[in-house]
C-alpha cells in the first residue's frame, strides 16, 4: 500500500514541477506572493496550489480543484486533494476537512481508506503485495469493523480468510471452508466436498437438480423426483429402503415399507448352471400337513413406522413355520411399538412354499391316482361278480319255469 501512495505523490509532484496539463484549454500561472496560491487556469476551471509551509498547522495543504464564477472573477471550490499535517494523511475531500474525506492514504503505515463504492472498469484487476498480516478491512459508519480480508500463514504457504459478522471463508492450502455463526457449513478439501446442512438447488429453469458428466442424476418436475437419466444403469451398493421413517438399518438389499404393486413380472434366479446339490423334494405332503394357515389382522396402530397392511389377512405365523421349515424364515431389523415393545421382526419366504406345495399336490395326485386304480380294479371285480350273479339268476329263473310246466 505504501508503494501505491508514493506513486500517487510522485505523479502529483511531477505534474506541478513541469507546469504541464494534459487537458485541452489555455493554461496560465499566477505570480502571487506571500500566502497567495499559485493558480493554473484551463477551460473555465482552476487548479490552485497552496504551499504547505505557508499554511497553519492541520490545515489542508495541496491542490484545490475549483470552477470559475462571475465571468472568471471568482471561483468556487469543488474538491480538495491535500496533505493533512496533523493526521499525516493524503486526503481527497469536498470541503478540505478531515472528517469528510472520501479517500485517504496514511503516510505512516500506507493504509488506504475509501468512503463509498469502489468500481473497476471491465477487464481491470486489483493487485497488491499481500505480505503476511496484510488485510483489507471494512467498517460501519461508527468505525466498528464489519469484516476483513486477511492474509496469514508463512511465506511458503500463505492462507487467506474473508470474515464478516455473518460468517467466514478460509483458504488454507488446498482447503476452502465456509463457516456461519462459527459452525462449519461447507468444506472443499482437494476434490472432496463436505456439506453440513441443507442444499437447496434452484430447479426453475431446467428442472434438473444434479447433473453428473452431463447426465441428469436427479431430476424434479411436476412435484415428483426421478432418479438417473442418461447413464447406463443405476447402482446401489448398500441396502435400500423405500417408505417408512428410516428407523433401523434394512436387513435386506431392498426393503419396502408398505404395499408394493408390480405391473410387470417378478422373477428369481433359477438357471440350472447356477445351482448345485440338486435333489428332489420328498415327503412334501406330510410337511404341508404340519403347517397351520391362519387368518389375522396386523397391529397397525401399535407399529406405525412399519406401515403394516390393514384389513383381514390370510397367511402363516413365522414362528410356527420356523419349527417346520426354518429355511423359509428370516429375522429382520429391530422394530419398536409406540409402547416401547422392541424385537427383531421375522418374515416368511412365501415364494419358496410354491415348490413345496407343488410337490405336495403331486404326491397327493399320486395317492389319488393309486386309489383310482384300486377303485377301478375293485369295480371290475364287482362287475364280474354282478355278471355271475346275473347269470346265476337267469339260470335259476329257467329252472323254476321248467319245473312249473311239468
Amino acid at each position: 500500500m505504501k508503494k501505491t501512495t508514493l506513486i500517487i505523490i510522485q505523479i502529483m509532484l511531477t505534474t506541478l514541477a513541469f507546469s504541464q496539463w494534459a487537458s485541452p484549454g489555455t493554461m496560465s500561472t499566477s505570480h502571487g506572493n506571500g500566502d497567495q496560491p499559485n493558480i493554473l487556469g484551463f477551460g473555465g476551471a482552476l487548479l490552485e496550489l497552496e504551499e504547505s509551509n505557508l499554511s497553519p498547522i492541520g490545515s489542508p495543504n495541496g491542490l484545490f480543484f475549483t470552477r470559475q464564477n462571475n465571468n472568471g472573477l471568482s471561483s468556487i471550490a469543488e474538491a480538495y486533494l491535500h496533505y493533512h499535517t496533523n493526521a499525516n494523511q493524503l486526503l481527497f475531500s469536498e470541503t478540505g476537512n478531515l472528517n469528510d474525506a472520501v479517500f485517504s492514504i496514511d503516510v505512516d503505515n500506507g493504509n488506504m481508506e475509501i468512503t463509498g463504492d469502489f468500481e473497476m472498469a471491465d477487464g481491470r484487476d486489483i493487485q497488491f503485495d499481500s505480505g503476511l498480516g496484510s488485510e483489507i478491512v471494512w467498517t460501519s459508519d461508527t468505525g466498528i469493523e464489519q469484516g476483513h480480508l486477511r492474509s496469514t500463514g508463512t511465506d511458503a504457504a500463505q492462507n487467506f480468510d474473508l470474515e464478516s459478522q455473518f460468517g467466514t471463508v478460509t483458504i488454507d492450502g488446498q482447503t476452502v471452508e465456509l463457516r456461519v455463526a462459527d459452525a462449519r457449513r461447507v468444506e472443499l478439501d482437494n476434490d472432496e466436498l463436505t456439506l453440513d446442512g441443507f442444499l437447496d438447488i434452484n430447479t426453475s429453469r431446467f428442472n434438473t437438480a444434479i447433473q453428473v458428466d452431463g447426465n441428469e442424476a436427479l431430476w424434479y418436475t411436476d412435484g415428483r423426483f426421478s432418479w438417473g437419466f442418461g447413464g447406463e444403469y443405476n447402482f446401489f451398493a448398500d441396502e435400500v429402503r423405500i417408505g417408512g421413517t428410516g428407523i433401523g438399518a434394512p436387513a435386506f438389499q431392498l426393503e419396502v415399507v408398505g404395499n408394493a404393486d408390480i405391473s410387470g413380472e417378478l422373477t428369481a434366479a433359477s438357471d440350472k448352471r447356477l445351482k448345485k446339490n440338486i435333489n428332489d423334494i420328498n415327503g412334501a405332503l406330510a410337511v404341508i400337513n404340519e403347517l397351520a394357515p391362519k387368518t389375522y389382522n396386523f397391529r397397525v396402530d401399535e407399529y406405525p413406522d412399519m406401515d403394516l397392511a390393514d384389513g383381514d389377512k390370510m397367511g402363516f405365523i413365522a414362528q410356527e413355520i420356523e419349527k417346520v421349515l426354518p429355511e423359509l424364515v428370516r429375522t429382520g431389523r429391530n422394530v419398536e411399538s409406540i409402547d416401547g415393545e422392541s424385537f427383531n421382526s421375522k418374515s416368511v419366504n412365501y415364494v419358496e412354499l410354491i415348490p413345496l406345495l407343488t410337490k405336495a399336490i403331486q404326491e397327493q395326485q399320486d395317492i389319488i391316482d393309486s386309489q383310482n386304480d384300486q377303485l377301478t380294479a375293485m369295480q371290475s371285480k364287482i362287475d364280474d361278480v354282478l355278471s355271475i350273479v346275473a347269470s346265476l339268476s337267469a339260470d335259476a329263473d329257467d329252472s323254476l319255469k321248467t319245473t312249473s310246466e311239468d
